[in-house]
């Protein structure tokens, strides 16, 4: 997967064999800093506002 990522960005694989393990720690702090957190969204439907109603 990250590898996608790498060649998505324009790196090549002959730049990816020539990367060394510092190279990847320094994408990974990236990638965490870069990824925010997806809260979940509750979206409220029809069903869900008249069920007290109808079961309550």
């Amino acid at each position: 997967m990250w590898i996608q990522s790498l060649l998505r960005n324009g790196y090549t694989i002959l730049d990816i064999k020539k990367l060394q393990l510092s190279d990847f720690e320094l994408m990974v702090e990236a990638l965490e800093k870069q990824a925010p957190e997806r809260k979940e969204e509750v979206i409220e439907t029809t069903l869900d506002k008249a069920f007290p109603f109808l079961f309550g």
